[in-house]
């Protein structure tokens, strides 16, 4: 979001206007500008709607400027209360940065929602471990898991702190996130059982033109572009029969059809017991599938981020190899 050129020019006059406020004023301007609702920035800071309401009138009278404007669609920021909002970020984040580093942080005292990104495949091969000592540290905490989705939308929900972190694979991450990796899995092929591929020479030819369900993760692209990646530098492509940004599906299209899929192996194994289904190795080396985890500066020295982070690291050290 750019920012006119007069914002600059009027900072110091904003620095004076916001003297008389309160850090949880600026976290309310913060909120109510990024959502452009009322009741959905109160519920975002966990406030009650009358208390929001009461401090937009307060935040009206002390910039003189209405901060929420109706549009076409609803609600949206004045022009005056987006520059506004970038200096209260700037101001939260220095304390923050000042606070992260002198709080003790107390697991089993806290009270915090932890919002993460996360795949269905994350969902069900890793989050139940994180989960489980989530739990056992940090009883009161809670995790709030959502769906991936367009890589520039993630990175910006962790630059403006709408998220604190995302578990997956950017194929480029910008500068502003910091990273580690968390674990790696084995690429294998889900295949019915009986398929007449399984009786017959399974050549990389026979294999690429089967049907395949391609499943790309929504805002993590780099599963099924690493593979054909591979494929490409051989010459062959495969024969894409269905397109989904889920794996969890896709075994059961599989099951029913003469279609194929490829998929990391810790979730492939789910759907085997009980199951027609077959798992077997592509005929070709296909690159191991690689999960990190992504954060953005704003929030690398939150203590409770911090604890976050390094307790997905251990969950993820303690996980059997594919």
């Amino acid at each position: 979001m750019r920012v006119s050129r007069r914002s600059a020019a009027r900072d110091t006059r904003v620095t004076e206007s916001i003297k008389p406020l309160d850090l949880g004023l600026l976290r309310c301007l913060d909120a109510l500008v990024a959502e452009s609702h009322v009741s959905r920035a109160a519920d975002k800071l966990g406030m009650g709607q009358p208390a929001m309401s009461r401090v937009l009138g307060r935040l009206r009278e002390l910039f003189g400027d209405p901060i929420l404007i109706r549009g076409a669609t609803g609600m949206i920021p004045s022009p005056r209360a987006i520059e506004l909002a970038v200096i209260a970020r700037r101001i939260l984040a220095d304390v923050d940065l000042v606070l992260g580093e002198s709080i003790h942080f107390e697991p089993a005292l806290c009270t915090s929602t932890f919002r993460i990104i996360a795949t269905d495949y994350t969902h069900a091969t890793f989050l139940p471990l994180l989960t489980r000592s989530v739990r056992e540290e940090a009883p009161s905490a809670t995790l709030s898991i959502k769906h991936p989705v367009h890589p520039k939308a993630l990175v910006l929900a962790l630059e403006e702190g709408d998220i604190e972190l995302a578990i997956g694979h950017l194929e480029e991450p910008p500068p502003s996130l910091r990273s580690v990796p968390l674990f790696v899995d084995r690429i294998v092929c889900l295949i019915r059982g009986g398929h007449p591929y399984l009786d017959g020479g399974r050549s990389v030819e026979d294999f690429v033109a089967l049907p395949h369900i391609l499943v790309t993760p929504a805002g993590f692209g780099h599963f099924q572009s690493n593979i054909d990646h591979v494929l490409a530098e051989t010459g062959l492509k495969r024969n894409v029969g269905m397109l989904s940004q889920h794996f969890m599906a896709a075994p059961y299209i599989v099951q029913s059809t003469d279609m194929v899929v490829l998929m990391p192996r810790r979730l492939a194994q789910h759907y085997l017991e009980g199951t027609d289904l077959a798992m077997i190795d592509p005929p070709l080396p296909v690159p191991s599938y690689r999960i990190f985890m992504y954060w953005h500066e704003r929030s690398h020295r939150d203590p409770g981020v911090k604890w976050l982070r390094e307790l997905a690291r251990r969950c993820a050290l303690a996980m059997p190899p594919p």
